[in-house]
């Protein structure tokens, strides 16, 4: 698969809650990044386990709606609008935890990833999490 397929692939399978397919995307060595939040992951067992946890506060219908891709050989970068409702516990800025509110999220990013032998090798994940905090009530404008 050239790396577009690959991205979109790994992109479907989150969707569906299918994370065996989801692993088959990702280099063993997978280093992920989460700009957003500045967490990261070193492999990709540890990275499936921290992108999984996402469907705990956004519940299982939290899926990524595409809106462009961009792919040139090792390449490509998807920007998508991530799409659900806070349905459970999340983690604020300060570390303190913000109940579900059940409000709907509509968070931008961009996710820019490099290929390593048909798989993803990095991932370098950016996210307005400020429009993700003020959506669910977990922080205040101005």
């Amino acid at each position: 698969m050239d790396s577009e397929a690959v991205a979109r692939e790994m992109l479907r399978a989150f969707n569906e809650n299918d994370w065996e397919a989801f692993r088959a995307t990702l280099a063993d060595g997978f280093v992920y990044r989460e700009h957003g939040t500045g967490r990261d992951a070193s492999g990709a067992d540890a990275a499936v386990e921290l992108i999984r946890g996402w469907k705990d506060g956004l519940g299982p219908e939290h899926h990524g709606e595409l809106v462009d891709v961009m792919a040139c050989g090792e390449r490509c970068a998807l920007q998508v609008v991530w799409r659900a409702h806070h349905v459970g516990p999340m983690p604020a800025p300060d570390g303190s935890m913000i109940a579900p509110t059940n409000r709907p999220v509509a968070t931008p990013a961009c996710m820019a990833m490099t290929m390593a032998d048909g798989r993803i090798a990095v991932m370098d994940h950016y996210f307005d999490s400020l429009a993700l905090m003020l959506s669910i009530g977990g922080g205040t404008a101005g």
